[in-house]
């Protein structure tokens, strides 16, 4: 059996991939909407394949949601945030044991 080299009907049909990826760049030039748009709007359609949808869901992705490392956290100095939340728990405290008792409950008659 020979190994490597060109073999008859073997790899991939020539214009295979290229017509669906052109029907959906004509769909997408007709109705003015961005890559980004299209993917988003492939993902939504469900009367395409969960497996197509995935793919472009995966591929707009990036588009759309920020990576973890780029948000910035914005944190407090000098331990503020702690100091805020100690000073809220405080007045609550206060709050609560200058309320009035409420009335000491009655039992029933034997």
């Amino acid at each position: 059996m020979p190994r490597g080299g060109s073999r008859p009907g073997a790899g991939r049909k020539k214009g295979s991939r290229v017509v669906r990826t052109s029907e959906l760049a004509i769909k997408a030039g007709a109705e003015g909407l961005s890559p980004v748009e299209l993917l988003l709007g492939i993902v939504r359609d469900e009367s395409q394949s969960l497996t197509f949808r995935a793919q472009c869901a995966g591929i707009v992705l990036p588009y759309v949601t920020p990576r973890l490392a780029n948000v910035q956290i914005e944190r407090k100095s000098d331990n503020r945030v702690l100091q805020e939340l100690l000073e809220k728990i405080r007045d609550e405290k206060r709050t609560i044991d200058h309320a009035p008792s409420a009335p000491p409950l009655l039992s029933a008659p034997a």
